[in-house]
């Protein structure tokens, strides 16, 4: 069988996006999209953690929840890929850096929508929309929203106190949880070590993306990032519901938006993947075995 010329023309362009016209009014999506995300004044939640889950509405014709005191439902979405950004611990109110999500090929010919929240108690990883004080008042413990993300997977969001809530319950996961350890149990001089080198890595910001590492197209199911303003959590981060029992992920760390070796391959398990400190945080050997030593 013959190969079509268009789906070499389209292989050139893996994971920026390929529509092909083959006949007049014949229009196939060939390749998938990045979701390319950006948050503006995201100033009142500097320093804190903020969860975004990339979702496949069940039924996508249902209107995006507003803020109310009801209880958790179904199931009423399918993950598809998770990041977990520290948000700038900037303290110019003006001109606040505007927060980048991408995530390369995550977009293809299906609805998709984002939720995201602030995690204000980050050790428990759970999405609380809903605070119900004794006086009968209901409102927003952490701020949550929805957006759908349009065919281009182009979005922007800017902060508002205007909530749409979610729970974990009604989002169906891929499996367990990917975690990036960082150390814990150091003395105050190793996390202050540690906490010096993200400014001498990096002028902007360090990442990591998890890639799914399948035979056909790798997938990007994973991603944390970490401004050089912020300081290292005091506990590993979680990536919730993205580990896919005996699948393999490659670990691609990134400074500056410039991508450093990935990692070899790693196995999940039944219990997840837990990736060590330094497979995803980009320091020398030795400078990290300095700064542990203190």
């Amino acid at each position: 069988m013959m190969r079509s010329p268009h789906t070499s023309l389209c292989a050139l362009a893996l994971l920026a996006g390929c529509t092909l016209t083959t006949n007049a009014g014949d229009r196939v999506i060939a390749e998938r999209l990045d979701l390319d995300f950006t948050l503006y004044a995201m100033n009142p939640h500097r320093g804190a953690q903020l969860d975004v889950a990339l979702v496949h509405p069940i039924n996508p014709d249902m209107p995006i929840p507003l803020a109310s005191a009801l209880p958790a439902g179904m199931p009423l979405y399918e993950l598809r890929a998770r990041a977990r950004i520290l948000v700038p611990d900037d303290n110019t109110d003006t001109l606040f850096p505007p927060i980048s999500v991408l995530l390369p090929g995550v977009v293809g010919n299906e609805a998709l929508q984002v939720l995201f929240y602030v995690d204000s108690t980050p050790l428990d990883n759970l999405v609380q929309p809903l605070l119900v004080p004794t006086d009968g008042n209901s409102g927003p413990n952490e701020h949550t929203w929805v957006k759908p993300v349009p065919e281009n997977g182009e979005l922007s969001f800017t902060h508002k106190a205007e909530f749409q809530n979610f729970y974990d319950s009604e989002i169906t996961s891929m499996g367990s949880d990917i975690v990036l350890d960082v150390p814990t149990g150091v003395s105050v001089a190793a996390t202050a070590c540690l906490n010096q080198q993200v400014g001498m890595i990096a002028k902007k910001t360090i990442d990591v993306r998890i890639v799914l590492n399948a035979t056909s197209s790798p997938e990007v199911v994973g991603y944390f990032k970490m401004y050089a303003t912020n300081v290292l959590p005091t506990a590993p981060i979680k990536l919730k519901g993205i580990a896919d029992n005996g699948s393999t992920y490659l670990i691609s760390p990134g400074v500056d938006g410039v991508g450093k070796p990935s990692s070899p391959s790693t196995p999940s398990s039944a219990t997840g993947l837990t990736i060590p400190f330094d497979q995803w945080f980009p320091i020398e050997a030795a400078a990290l075995a300095t700064c542990l030593a203190m």
